[in-house]
């Protein structure tokens, strides 16, 4: 029988790369994902916690690499989409205070790390207008007031019956100021009546699809579809949720580069971004393909799928070393440095490799004391990732200040 830890460490010794825990200088450490980018169009990067200080800086690492020598230009989030239109058009110059916008973010996003890395792109944008960094987002579970603002703006000087149709609906469906008083109505009532506002919000979509003048490409149809996503998300259960939500982040993904036209590096976690076509996670329970499976189908070798993991560390908790089955313990400590492995390289990889096996899924409901009932499996790691980068010991994220109007 063969020894899997002990094959996985022959191998690693024979072809990992290793590089700094921060990746300091990605010109060297990086050179095998270099080696890999032609034809890549969209590259996800998934860590297994978003609460590690050594993989937001992997993270930032990689990204500005790839916009300083292979022309990446897009920052794609797993963030309210309108939330990051508002973060897009501050980073266009140096004028706007980017720490008061990131404190509104999700708790993940809303740290210095997270800040340092959008003020170099706020920075970089004001040094070269003419190549600007773009930034958007996936979600839509808390569409704010400006998509419908600018759905009203379009109707302006419009009067026939479906333009009179539309703004009934806008009136209906506007949150007010803030969205999440509309949300707090919304999980008040019952799931048919969610139902109703979800089918109105349909009937939104389809009238002013059919509005002269209007263009399915532009900004405008993106908000149109992030009202229709808002009430599909709260008109259904956790579980649908996930359901809906996997290949409604794929599509969101292949709009804004397809619109934009630039080559894009998605942040997310690992169980979105990774390459599951038959991803199971343990907390909350679901067998489902994910984003990034989604994301291989349609883009092929366009998509790139880099995965950030740690062995053990401190977070809001002490995150102890994993248990065996788990892809974190067969690539070990690595203390003092991190693993780059190349799976695409054609180098024959360890039968683990290629085999099911569990990894980390870090989600909302993570708790240390229980840590190996939290997982993702339904794979190997030669399908879930073509780079994976593995780090000892890590520490927690700074955050920007407390931001408590949501959980996760």
């Amino acid at each position: 029988m063969i020894d899997r830890k002990r094959e996985v460490s022959s191998w690693i010794h024979q072809h990992a790369h290793s590089v700094s825990s921060g990746i300091t200088d990605p010109s060297r450490e990086l050179r095998p994902l270099f080696d890999v980018l032609d034809g890549v169009e969209v590259v996800g990067i998934g860590t297994t916690t978003r609460k590690s200080h050594e993989l937001m800086l992997q993270q930032s690492s990689i990204f500005r690499a790839l916009v300083e020598g292979w022309g990446f230009r897009s920052l794609i989030l797993e963030e309210d989409y309108t939330r990051c239109v508002e973060l897009d058009n501050a980073v266009s110059d140096d004028s706007h205070d980017i720490a008061r916008l990131l404190v509104d973010f999700r708790p993940f996003w809303s740290t210095v790390e997270m800040l340092d890395l959008v003020q170099w792109i706020q920075d970089w944008n004001t040094k070269y207008p003419e190549s600007r960094i773009r930034i958007s987002g996936l979600n839509s579970d808390a569409t704010g007031q400006s998509a419908y603002s600018e759905i009203g703006a379009f109707l302006e000087g419009l009067n026939t019956p479906d333009s009179r149709k539309v703004a009934t609906l806008l009136r209906f469906l506007a949150p007010g100021p803030d969205v999440s008083d509309r949300i707090a109505e919304l999980s008040r009532i019952s799931i048919g009546e969610r139902r109703g506002f979800a089918a109105a919000a349909r009937d939104l979509r389809r009238i002013f699809s059919e509005l002269p003048g209007f263009c399915a490409t532009s900004s405008l149809a993106r908000s149109l579809h992030a009202v229709v996503d808002f009430y599909e998300y709260h008109s259904r259960s956790r579980q649908e949720i996930l359901e809906y939500a996997a290949e409604r982040m794929a599509d969101n993904v292949l709009w804004w580069k397809a619109t934009s036209e630039l080559r894009a590096v998605y942040f997310g976690g690992i169980a979105h971004t990774s390459v599951g076509h038959a991803r199971i996670i343990s907390h909350p329970p679901v067998a489902q393909r994910n984003t990034g499976s989604f994301l291989r189908e349609r883009l092929g070798s366009g998509y790139l799928s880099v995965g950030l993991t740690f062995h053990h560390g401190q977070l809001d908790e002490l995150i102890p070393a994993p248990k065996e089955g788990f892809v974190e313990a067969l690539l070990g400590e690595s203390l003092g440095q991190a693993l780059l492995l190349n799976f695409t390289g054609g180098i024959p990889l360890p039968l683990a490799f290629e085999s099911t096996m569990k990894i980390r899924s870090m989600g909302p409901d993570y708790q240390a004391a229980n840590d190996p009932d939290f997982y993702m499996t339904g794979g190997a790691p030669r399908q879930w990732f073509d780079i994976l980068i593995h780090t000892g010991k890590v520490g927690k994220s700074t955050a920007i200040k407390s931001s408590n109007h949501r959980a996760w």
